[in-house]
């Protein structure tokens, strides 16, 4: 579970280790969400978001359904790379999203919803294509 000791953030070791700061306030991950703003942007052509702290702590009703699992994605790999004293980065940010694709569409198959899940998809298929 890895239980710090210090409540100094783990990415830019300036600020207290909340949650706010860890999901948000950070300036390490205030660059991450750019970066994945601006790699939907470079990848489908999607002008994304302009989002804010509850956006990104709780979602939104604002965001389609594969706005909001990227939000959660995203949290998940922040968190993760956290736990593994790591940057995280939009490279491998990526690679998760290819991941999160499958496991969607693998769910949408077997629920017999494939065509919801090609709609939900639509304007993101860039996105889970490895170049």
């Amino acid at each position: 579970m890895n239980i710090k000791t210090e409540d100094t953030c783990s990415f830019c070791k300036n600020a207290p280790e909340t949650i706010l700061h860890l999901f948000w306030n950070c300036e390490i991950i205030q660059t991450f969400w750019t970066g994945i703003s601006n790699y939907i942007k470079n990848k489908c052509n999607i002008d994304l978001l302009e989002w804010d702290a509850n956006d990104i702590l709780f979602g939104s009703y604002n965001f389609d359904k594969v706005v909001n699992l990227l939000l959660l994605q995203a949290k998940h790999f922040i968190y993760y790379n956290r736990i593994k004293n790591q940057m995280p980065s939009i490279e491998g940010f990526s690679k998760q999203i290819v991941s999160c694709y499958r496991i969607d569409k693998y769910n949408a198959k077997q629920n017999f919803k494939i065509t919801e899940f090609d709609r939900d998809w639509e304007r993101y298929k860039n996105l889970t294509h490895t170049n």
